[in-house]
């Protein structure tokens, strides 16, 4: 078991415990012998703690459970996994199910790439919230097309268009996110997009087009819940300030730098048209633009903006109008 690299595992819970006991189930069972298991309730308002409390026991599972008296939100939570965290590797799952041999079959594949690879990504299919299949759906070829070439090694470039992958059914270098500092940012609400978007500019990825979690769709979850304008305006900001953050990064090329600008015009086009903003704010967006492409149509654009809040027209001046659609 030494001669393998440790693994640690980050669960979270808040008022999902009868959900996360299925999945403790997927990861007790997996045949990796080198596990680090981190599980933190985040002051659970039902008998989360208790469910999952009963079940450690009964099942003399090896863990370490943290039970918080004050709600701290996901970015604080998993942050406080990988600061306690001692793996080579990590891998996060709440409430979804894990394939049998998951962790095994991605250390072999990140330990035979070597280091200059940070992460292996899988893919995931849909359960519902009592573990039933929801069909043949998956992930990538809902957002990609069957037999898609899975994006391999410098893909940074790819993830600056959306979500290409999730954490669920990825594993991670947890060595290189230390050495590099990785922190989960409160500003950004979409974590996974965050954390490989992180990675892949810093290290190579490997695709493999394998279903390797069941993602459980549930009615209450984030991504279930009905998307208000109010909700949908939050998000495209968050990501936006995102996406920003990495704009003109160092190891950035033109190519990179350009694909991140298309992404954020096609946020920016969606939130001038989102009746949440006011001229002023619009603008700001505007010339933030300008600032990183300078051009007479863009500054044009800016400046009917500022002076006019009037979507068509800068929509008119804009060279890329692109449309994109949150996943």
């Amino acid at each position: 078991m030494h001669s393998l690299p440790k693994v640690t595992i980050g669960t979270s819970c808040y008022n999902t415990g009868k959900y996360v006991i299925k999945s403790l189930e997927t990861v007790k069972n997996q045949d990796y012998p080198n596990i680090e298991h981190i599980i933190i309730d985040d002051c659970s308002q039902d008998d989360s703690v208790k469910i999952v409390k009963d079940w450690i026991e009964q099942n003399n599972y090896k863990c370490t459970f943290i039970e918080h008296k004050k709600n701290t939100g996901v970015h604080q939570l998993v942050n406080e996994i990988l600061e306690k965290s001692t793996g080579k590797y990590i891998s996060f799952v709440s409430d979804d199910i894990w394939i049998p041999g998951k962790i095994t079959e991605q250390v072999k594949i990140l330990e035979e790439a070597g280091d200059e690879y940070g992460v292996v990504y899988g893919n995931m299919d849909y359960i519902d919230a009592n573990g039933n299949s929801l069909g043949d759906n998956n992930w990538f070829e809902e957002k990609f097309y069957k037999g898609f070439p899975l994006p391999q090694g410098n893909i940074f470039k790819n993830i600056t268009y959306s979500v290409t992958f999730f954490c669920q059914a990825s594993l991670y270098n947890l060595h290189k996110l230390k050495q590099l500092g990785f922190r989960f940012d409160d500003r950004f609400i979409s974590e996974d997009w965050h954390l490989n978007l992180f990675i892949t500019r810093y290290a190579k990825a490997i695709g493999i087009n394998k279903i390797y979690c069941h993602y459980r769709y549930r009615k209450d979850s984030m991504t279930a819940t009905n998307w208000t304008d109010e909700k949908m305006h939050r998000v495209l900001s968050s990501q936006y300030k995102m996406l920003r953050a990495f704009y003109n990064h160092p190891l950035n090329s033109r190519a990179d730098d350009a694909a991140l600008y298309k992404t954020m015009h096609a946020m920016a086009l969606q939130l001038y048209s989102s009746g949440k903003m006011n001229r002023m704010q619009k603008a700001n967006i505007a010339f933030d633009l300008f600032r990183k492409q300078p051009s007479a149509k863009n500054i044009a654009k800016w400046a009917s903006l500022l002076l006019l809040g009037n979507l068509d027209i800068a929509k008119k001046m804009s060279t890329n109008q692109v449309t994109q659609s949150i996943s």
